[in-house]
């Protein structure tokens, strides 16, 4: 997932779009709501990680928090 948001140039993401590039890279079906909603909660519990560890940052509030890479891409 760091790697949707370094290519993302600084851009935010919102844990679906990560977790929609997800799925698309790894050739599953973007249309199955089951996997589709398993990765966003997989791509956020990731997310909160990296901005404990200082690697990304989020804005806005939960439910609806855009995400991006810290420092250089």
């Amino acid at each position: 997932c760091i790697e949707e948001l370094r290519k993302a140039n600084g851009r935010p993401l919102t844990a679906r779009e990560i977790a929609e590039k997800v799925i698309q890279a790894e050739g599953k079906d973007p249309r199955d709501r089951k996997l589709g909603n398993d990765m966003v909660k997989r791509v956020g519990k990731s997310l909160k990680l990296l901005r404990e560890q200082g690697v990304a940052e989020s804005r806005g509030r939960a439910g609806n928090l855009a995400w991006f890479c810290r420092g250089p891409p």
